[in-house]
């Protein structure tokens, strides 16, 4: 075989044996070998020779018929005969004929075996008895190879190796030869099996000397398809000069096996299996040239003159080594994930040594080792996928302001080159590449960051740089600076720039680059244009220079391929967009399929590991786990009782870290991030943002995706609380500024809205600025509410999410006075109607939000007369959408008292202008108790009309007891009673009737009460039930609770009982209605008391709170009759309460803390000596317990985080209600609950902690 032959190879046999020698040089080649490749050894005599399956078939027919078949003789197979012998004589006998017959010794290995083991195969196995392939590997001095023989030299055997299945020769067996011998192979040989099933999954098997009906050939095809199933099995090759028939072709194509027919070359012939596989070897070999760097690189070890401590000459040869490392790169766009591992960790120990070990010996580097250390070290790290740390951006940023002289191009430089102390001349030219490339990574490292103050520093000398710049790094420059506008979610700059980006013909890869972005400002067609051109670019010079030792073009076009292949198809139907040169949406589509739909052409690019994809589903596996974090130190239990074992991890490598940053790396080195999935973005972000807060936002963005639980995911309060407050404010300023350039552009969107950034900032960023809400300033909440007014007034709302959520925590994030003082802006927010679903979920009355306490210490708000005008007259109108909307602002208004007593009134004639057929207010959000609060006409008594509701309601059940549904008029009436028992003094009659009537209604649902126990397998129907009961006991409590005069109701003690006691048997919480009605069962009071204290002692969350809600109820009572017995028993637990907070007994904690500081707020009598011992000396342990940034338990986790967030939140309520207590009794403030005001003052606490304090 000749190169010229080489030239002239069939494209399909070129296909496959140039992924055969991939596989082979990248070590991922094996070989199985069978007994057709013995009869190429040599031998002095010419009748001596090997026998094929049929010889061997007739040896035994002779052996035991005494005569050689006859023509029309046939026997079934060679195995049945081997098992005739040994049933006709014995096993030894069988082995000793198998012997006699296979001429070993009378053989010697010929050049094609030895050829054949002098190439890297990683293992080679064969079903042959004789030892030509171990003999032959004697003569082979490059490699070395084990001989196994039997299953138990796997163990010590060391790769490569030579595996014998079936037996070999001179020993005494076992050979595999009878029919027996292959059905019981599986199971008595299953190491071995497993060792060839195991090398398949990992390798690419070559297959030589078999035929298709070599029964060795038929048994082992059969086990991997069993094993491995018919349609997973790996793709194996079967190598030599077969002339196959049409159903032949067909049968070893359904098992997955490429025949590798080297007849097809005119010098061999069909049947001369020497002549095809010395041409075999002959072109792998011949490929071993080509394909040398698809192993780079080549030395990664560290020589004894690198790991001496901090010297200047291991800088030198580490430098000199990377320099040398960095000429062979082949060119690939993204280094292979099994080449980029070895190079990342000899990166990382390097980053580790000099910048953590002796960052004193680095910084102390001049006379251009620096400059030259700096550009190899970052050259590694972005090919690894690496960004700047920390660590490092100080000795960069000394780099370049060191060199700054020798790089500007206006100043005269004399001379030409320099040479360093190291002894090397460095051109000014190869002093200014070094320098632009160390800006550039720069660049980055500022704009993944979110510092654009220096990243605009930085720009400048960058734009002053670029007149000397080559082509490569111009179109760096103008990627660069499009990310950054990118970065800064600037829509207008990032078209700008786009704009302004001058592509070169000859660098297709970076207009490619560039087309990925054009997809995010939405012009689609136009990228897919470019994307196509740039694919044949690439193409065209692939042809001009033929594939060596440089892979960056076939790695550009792979890469270009993924990025037309994550282009969906409707991105093509887009006629608008594209040029007016541009093809037909049609025509695009049929040259994108011809493009990037070959399979063969993939084929081609993965035989240089320019396969994209691969190294995009290795990083997916690592990113696949839930993220865990690990510290240098790790505590675990010991095996002693009360014993910890602490781990002190020395080499401690993130590696979760690594792959989460050269994921996103990976993303934009490729252009690919348009394609970036939901599970992606949480995995990765999760990771990244404790260190990357500004990275992680627009990469969230960009992605597009911003569900609530998304978002949570990435920015929730951990990250929150580990954010310096300057950090949250750049986030806000960044969002606000996002998203006010987007209300202004999303108004008119075109075909490709959806997939272009102001879209996905409209969709995303609301929800990220919800939670930036928590810790941001005061001022720039003021902004958002300006941003929201804006939105508000869009024509383009439903292109928003997440804004009533940012609503929301927005106004609950500001303190109490200026709650009050945004009234007048909230005013000013336009009334909205005719929404659509999408619109009227988001875009709701501000008002709804907004709660603000009556504390005398407010300023009122000065509002618009005018403006009240203008909601009175919507109260009035007929737009449904519009009333509702008034009446609520109006509302809240009349709730704090900010309505004039003419505007009450102006506001109930219009409030009570529209009535439905039950007199009550119609087109509005109220239920019927709220109304006995709100304005109404003279002529109008709501008290009245709400009692005959009353009575026209009367509690109906289910006309169907086996419903899961109930009424909703009964849940909607419990509620109307339970708020309007605050509200109105019951008067016997509809004591008593509400009384008959809720006894009622539990008789008729009593059915449902069985699924309360037996569990409803949906839970729907139990849970309705279970929240109609619930509502029900709290309407009868905060009835009967308000009524000290229960003797008036003893008749009702017989039917209330069984009420009662049914619940209580149903584990519903009861005990608060037991503490209201404890005057009609004066006999249980011991009992019912003896039950609270139960319930505070437990710890099922629903009977303590059960328990505190009975408390509490005990104490208004208490409060209510002024006997000092029913204070003395309200006291008495109550410090009960006031010991789960001392203790911080978990679980309760927090719905403890809650109960104290409303009741105390309400009936300073409450707070006795021992429950103020008890609550200052809970409030001094949980000041620190309940710290965000301690180490206690709280904070472990997310969910352990916000439990503490919660306390904390409690904490400084019940604080503040302390304070009041003693600034009202004019007595000293004690230093715990001083400490609480500055905690509650302090910009680093979250806002919802600050607010517990109003004043």
């Amino acid at each position: 075989m000749t190169n010229s032959t080489l030239s002239s190879l069939p494209p399909d046999l070129r296909l496959s044996l140039d992924e055969i020698a991939q596989q082979l040089y990248t070590d991922r080649a094996t070989l199985m070998v069978g007994s057709g490749f013995s009869r190429n050894a040599t031998t002095a005599s010419p009748n001596c020779e090997f026998p094929d399956w049929t010889q061997l078939g007739d040896t035994f027919y002779e052996f035991l018929y005494n005569a050689r078949p006859s023509e029309g003789t046939r026997y079934l197979s060679v195995p049945e005969l081997a098992h005739e012998v040994e049933a006709a004589t014995t096993r030894s006998r069988l082995e000793e004929v198998l012997r006699n017959s296979i001429p070993d010794l009378q053989h010697e290995p010929s050049n094609l075996h030895i050829d054949l083991l002098s190439m890297p195969w990683k293992d080679i196995f064969t079903t042959n008895y004789d030892t030509l392939l171990e003999r032959a590997s004697t003569a082979v001095t490059s490699r070395r190879y084990d001989t196994v023989t039997k299953q138990a030299d796997l163990v010590f055997a060391v790769r490569p190796r030579i595996i014998k299945l079936h037996g070999t020769l001179p020993t005494n067996g076992p050979f595999v030869i009878t029919d027996d011998d292959y059905r019981r192979y599986p199971k008595q040989s299953a190491p071995l099996l497993n060792t060839v099933r195991q090398s398949l999954l990992e390798n690419t098997m070559c297959l030589l000397g078999f035929s298709g009906t070599d029964p060795n050939f038929l048994h082992w095809i059969g086990w991997i398809h069993d094993n491995l199933g018919r349609s997973t099995s790996p793709r194996m090759f079967l190598i030599g000069s077969h002339e196959l028939t049409r159903s032949q072709a067909q049968l070893l194509e359904k098992r997955n096996i490429v025949a590798v027919n080297m007849s097809a070359l005119d010098e061999v012939e069909i049947g001369d299996h020497y002549r095809a596989l010395e041409c075999f070897i002959y072109y792998l070999k011949a490929k071993q040239t080509d394909l040398i760097n698809l192993l780079w690189p080549h030395e990664l070890f560290y020589s004894q003159a690198e790991v001496e401590g901090g010297t200047l000459d291991s800088i030198l040869h580490l430098t000199n080594r990377w320099r040398n490392q960095r000429k062979d790169h082949p060119g690939w766009v993204i280094l292979p994930e099994e080449r980029r591992q070895p190079l990342l960790w000899d990166t990382e120990k390097a980053i580790g040594k000099w910048f953590i070990d002796f960052p004193e010996a680095i910084n102390s580097l001049n006379s251009f080792v620096d400059i030259e250390f700096a550009f190899e070290i970052l050259w590694r790290a972005e090919i690894c996928l690496l960004p700047i740390f920390d660590q490092q951006i100080h000795f960069f940023e000394t780099v370049v302001e060191r060199y700054w002289s020798y790089a500007k191009p206006q100043k005269p430089f004399r001379l030409t080159s320099i040479q360093t102390t190291a002894g090397r001349v460095l051109t000014r030219n190869q002093i200014r590449t070094k320098y632009y490339h160390i800006l550039l990574g720069l660049a980055r490292y500022y704009r993944e960051n979110g510092d654009i103050e220096k990243w605009e520093s930085n720009y400048i000398r960058l734009v002053r740089c670029l007149p000397t710049a080559s082509g490569e790094y111009r179109a760096r420059y103008y990627y660069e600076r499009t990310l950054a506008a990118m970065y800064e979610l600037d829509y207008q700059k990032l078209q700008q720039r786009v704009a302004e980006w001058q592509t070169d013909d000859a660098l297709p890869f970076w207009t490619a680059l560039k087309a990925a972005i054009m997809v995010e400002i939405g012009q689609v067609s136009d990228a897919a244009t470019a994307l196509i051109q740039a694919l044949e670019l690439i193409r065209k010079r692939s042809n001009l220079n033929p594939i060596k030792q440089n892979y960056s073009l076939v790695s550009q076009e792979a890469v270009v391929m993924l990025l037309l292949q994550k282009l969906p198809y409707v991105y093509f139907q887009d006629s608008d967009q594209g040029t007016s040169a541009a093809p037909s949406p049609s025509d695009l589509d049929a040259r994108l399929r011809k493009l990037y739909q070959d399979d063969s052409r993939l084929r081609t690019l993965n035989q240089y590991k320019s396969d994209p994809r691969a190294d995009l589903r290795h990083l997916e596996l690592i990113l696949s786990r839930p993220p865990t974090r690990r510290s240098r130190v790790t505590e675990a239990p010991g095996f002693d009782i009360g014993s910890i074992v602490r781990t002190t991890h020395v080499f401690h490598r993130n590696t979760e870290m690594t792959a989460a940053y050269g994921f996103l790396r990976y993303y934009e080195d490729t252009g690919l991030l348009l394609a970036l999935s939901s599970d992606s973005v949480v995995s990765v972000l999760s990771r990244i943002v404790p260190d990357s807060y500004h990275w992680a936002l627009v990469t969230l963005a960009r992605a597009g995706h911003g569900d609530a639980k998304m978002v949570d995911q990435v920015f929730g309060r951990q990250t929150l609380s580990k954010m310096p407050t300057e950090a949250v404010d750049r986030m806000t300023e960044l969002c606000l500024n996002a998203l006010n350039a987007v209300v202004d552009g999303i108004s008119i969107p075109h075909q490709h809205w959806t997939f272009s950034l102001p879209f996905k900032v409209a969709s995303v960023v609301p929800e990220v600025l919800s939670r930036l809400c928590s810790k941001c300033s005061t001022d720039l909440k003021l902004e958002i509410v300006k941003l929201l007014r804006t939105a508000y007034e869009s024509d383009a709302k439903t292109h928003f999410s997440g804004v009533v959520n940012l609503m929301r925590r927005l106004l609950n994030s500001l303190p109490l006075q200026q709650r009050v003082d945004a009234i007048p802006s909230l005013l000013e927010f336009p009334i909205l109607s005719d929404l659509n679903l999408k619109e009227a979920f988001e875009f709701r009355n501000p008002f709804i939000f907004l709660n603000i306490a009556k504390i005398s210490d407010l300023i009122n708000p000065s509002l618009s007369p005018s403006t009240i005008v203008q909601l009175i007259q919507h109260v009035s109108s007929t737009d449904a959408d519009a009333r509702e909307w008034a009446s609520l602002t109006l509302a809240r208004l009349h709730e704090w008292s900010f309505l004039t007593c003419e505007q009450e009134a102006q506001f109930g004639e219009a409030l009570w202008s529209q009535v439905d057929d039950a007199g009550w207010p119609d087109s509005t959000l109220f239920q019927k108790w709220q109304f006995l609060s709100l304005p109404c006409p003279d002529d109008i008594d709501s008290r009245a009309l709400f009692g005959m509701h009353l009575e026209q309601a009367s509690f109906p059940g289910d006309t169907d007891p086996g419903t899961s549904k109930l009424g909703d008029q009964a849940e909607s009436l419990f509620v109307d009673i339970q708020h309007a028992s605050s509200l109105i003094a019951w008067t016997d009659d509809e004591v008593r009737f509400i009384l008959e009537q809720s006894i009622r209604w539990w008789d008729d649902n009593q059915i449902k009460s069985d699924r309360l126990n037996e569990g409803d397998p949906l839970g729907f129907g139990a849970n309705d039930f279970k929240v109609a009961v619930v509502d029900l006991i709290n309407a009868l409590t905060c009835v009967f609770q308000y009524q000290l005069r229960q003797e008036r109701y003893v008749n009702s003690e017989a039917s209330l009982e069984p009420l009662i006691e049914s619940l209580v048997n149903l584990g519903l919480p009861a005990l608060p209605l037991r503490v209201a009605c404890l005057d009609l069962f004066s006999d249980s009071r011991e009992h019912i008391l003896k039950s609270i204290k139960t319930g505070l002692a437990s710890t099922d969350m629903s009977c303590l709170r059960d328990a505190l809600d009975a408390v509490s109820v005990l104490v208004e009572r208490a409060e209510s009759s002024n006997k000092d017995d029913k204070r003395a028993d309200a006291l008495s637990l109550f410090c009960v309460v006031g010991e789960i907070l001392y203790w911080r007994r978990n679980p309760g904690l927090p719905d403890a803390i809650s109960t104290i500081a409303r009741v105390i707020s309400l009936y300073s009598w409450v707070l006795s000596p021992k429950l103020e011992h008890l609550v200052l000396g809970g409030l001094q342990y949980l000041i620190d317990e309940s710290c965000l940034s301690s180490n206690s338990n709280f904070t472990t986790a997310e969910s352990n985080l916000a439990i503490s967030l919660d306390v904390r939140c409690r904490c400084a309520r019940l604080a503040y209600a302390m304070f009041t207590n003693y600034l009202n009794d004019n007595v000293p403030v004690p230093p715990v609950i001083v400490s609480w005001r500055s905690i509650c003052q302090s910009e680093t606490e979250f806002i919802e902690v600050r607010n517990e304090w109003p004043v």
